[in-house]
């Protein structure tokens, strides 16, 4: 898309500058935040005009990019909050800035806001975490580990002096119907709440300690319930993404799970979260298109609800605007189609010797260029890795001699260029023979094929 900066001030184009620019689609404004010239992070508002020309308005420099990780919104429509996080030399960053009618992200007012990591809108509700203690007695001992809920209607997280009736269950405070949370993790104060998102009739909390869902309640007054959610937590607030109605993350194991209102469930992928640089991994939600992007700038995955797959689309961020796919995203040039199984033991765990391939649906293009398979193997699951074969040619009958002896198999196919050729695949079979037959309990046939 073609975007005129009016400040002349932002350097749109992403590679170097990974995960820069990023764009978010909010209630009213397309954001987008974007490194200056002067290696600061910079917040714009977008404007489209006609057909893909936009027009980008710098608002607010949110500091320099070497202490930003992340940045969050809290979207109310016409007016949103902004926070950005980040950790250098073990020395925390974060600031907080509201949008007032003129136009301006201001800095927030500290004697009823305090300095923020993360952000969300709950209803209506301003909900806070990770927050940086000023000294103010009117907010408690919120610290890093700390998830804040403001008053109904207003931007305000001030308590008054505690009376008897204004604590319960050893945590909460309540005035009248602003408080806070301090979450499970940590010992006094040091663990990190890096995300708060609305999920259903709720709030997940994010940290590196674990997880935790937050839920309105009235009795014994106006306030939030808290249930801790057993599991591990996250490294980085980028490794978050999702809707009020399902969100997907990467736990500090590199394993990707899908969470919803009813059901918290691992997918796992994470030998291939492996090979991506942790700190650089963005997680992007296209909800109108089921899709979740995974990347760090260098490799890509797209998830969703069939499985996840390689993608050469590189994407910082992505949304839908008037109907059409929008965002920044980097092209590797990769454009071979590989599929991948996973592991396979066939039922049993002795050594079983594959060999050879059939590969069922395949379609070719005019210049014949053909279909190749391989095979991925190991001998101990616990301290070795995966080896690969040689790429072998299918024939015109969609076989490929490949022989490989191993405990544990991947069946691979890929075919050179997928935007020139027409691929379709109903089924991978192996021809497989028991050559160990020591774990094998009654009658069984020496040689079969598996699928």
């Amino acid at each position: 898309m073609a975007i005129t900066d009016s400040g002349g001030n932002g350097t749109w184009a992403i590679g170097a500058n990974w995960p820069y620019p990023k764009v978010y689609f909010g209630k009213y404004y397309t954001l987008a935040f974007v490194i200056g010239l002067s290696s600061e992070l910079w917040v714009y508002e977008l404007y489209c005009t006609t057909g893909d020309a936009w027009t980008a308005t710098a608002v607010k420099s949110l500091g320099a990019i070497t202490n930003i990780n992340s940045v969050a919104i809290a979207d109310f429509g016409e007016f949103y909050a902004v926070s950005n996080f980040g950790i250098t030399n073990n020395v925390v960053y974060m600031d907080g800035f509201l949008r007032d009618p003129s136009g301006r992200l201001v800095d927030l007012p500290t004697a009823s806001i305090p300095s923020f990591g993360t952000c969300c809108n709950f209803n209506g509700q301003a909900i806070i975490g990770c927050i940086k203690h000023s000294g103010d007695d009117h907010f408690g001992d919120m610290g890093y580990n700390t998830v804040a809920w403001s008053k109904i209607g207003k931007f305000d997280f001030r308590l008054a002096p505690l009376k008897s009736d204004e604590k319960y269950d050893g945590d909460f405070y309540i005035q009248p119907d602003a408080g806070y949370k301090n979450m499970e993790w940590g010992e006094w104060n040091t663990g990190i709440v890096y995300s708060v998102k609305k999920l259903g009739k709720g709030i997940v909390v994010y940290g590196d300690g674990g997880r935790g869902f937050l839920y309105p309640v009235t009795e014994p007054a106006v306030a939030f319930g808290f249930k801790n959610l057993e599991g591990p937590g996250i490294r980085y607030a980028n490794h978050v993404a999702g809707s009020e109605d399902e969100h997907i993350f990467i736990d500090e194991s590199d394993s990707v799970w899908r969470v919803s209102s009813d059901k918290i469930e691992e997918l796992g992928y994470s030998d291939y979260i492996d090979d991506l640089t942790t700190s650089k991994i963005q997680i992007t939600h296209v909800p109108g298109r089921q899709r979740y992007y995974i990347s760090d700038g260098v490799t890509g995955f797209c998830l969703t609800p069939q499985g996840m797959y390689s993608t050469n689309q590189l994407v910082s961020s992505a949304g839908l605007y008037r109907g059409t796919l929008c965002g920044f995203f980097l092209d590797d040039t990769d454009y071979e189609a590989r599929i991948e199984t996973d592991i396979l033991d066939f039922g049993q765990r002795g050594m079983k010797t594959v060999s050879g391939l059939e590969v069922g649906g395949a379609n070719y293009d005019g210049s014949n260029t053909r279909i190749e398979a391989s095979i991925k193997f190991r001998y101990d699951h616990i301290t070795s890795g995966f080896t690969q074969s040689s790429w072998v040619k299918l024939s015109p009958e969609g076989t490929a001699v490949v022989l490989v002896t191993a405990p544990e198999v991947k069946l691979l196919a890929r075919i050179s260029d997928y935007r020139n050729t027409t691929m379709t695949l109903d089924y991978i079979k192996a021809r497989l023979k028991m050559s160990d037959k020591r774990f094998i309990r009654g009658p069984r046939s020496a040689s079969n094929i598996a699928s």
